[in-house]
C-alpha cells in the first residue's frame, strides 16, 4: 500500500489548509474592525459564522450552567463519557 498522498489528495489538502488560514486571518480581520463587539457575521445566504470570542463564552456558559444543575441535586452524581471516565461530578 502506498502511503504517500495522491497528486489530487495533496491538492485537495492544499486547498483545504490555504481555506483555513483565510478563514483564520477574515475573523481576525473581524474581531479587529469590530473592536471585538461582533458574535457572529451573517453572510448574504443567511449562513451565519459564530466567531471564536463567541464560541468560547458558549462554551464556558453551558459548563457553568451544567455544573449548577448537578450541584442543584442532592444525590451524589457523575457524568461519565462513553469510555466510563469520568467527566464532571456534582458537589454532592
Amino acid at each position: 500500500m502506498n502511503s504517500t498522498l495522491s497528486g489530487a489528495d495533496a491538492d485537495r489538502g492544499a486547498r483545504i489548509a490555504a481555506l483555513i488560514e483565510t478563514l483564520h486571518e477574515t475573523e481576525q480581520q473581524i474581531e479587529a474592525l469590530t473592536a471585538g463587539e461582533v458574535d457572529s457575521v451573517t453572510n448574504q445566504a443567511g449562513r451565519t459564522f459564530l466567531l471564536r470570542g463567541a464560541q468560547e463564552r458558549l462554551r464556558l456558559r453551558e459548563a457553568t450552567r451544567e455544573t449548577a444543575l448537578l450541584d442543584a441535586l442532592p444525590a451524589n452524581v457523575a457524568l461519565l463519557d462513553t469510555q466510563g471516565v469520568i467527566v464532571a461530578v456534582n458537589e454532592a
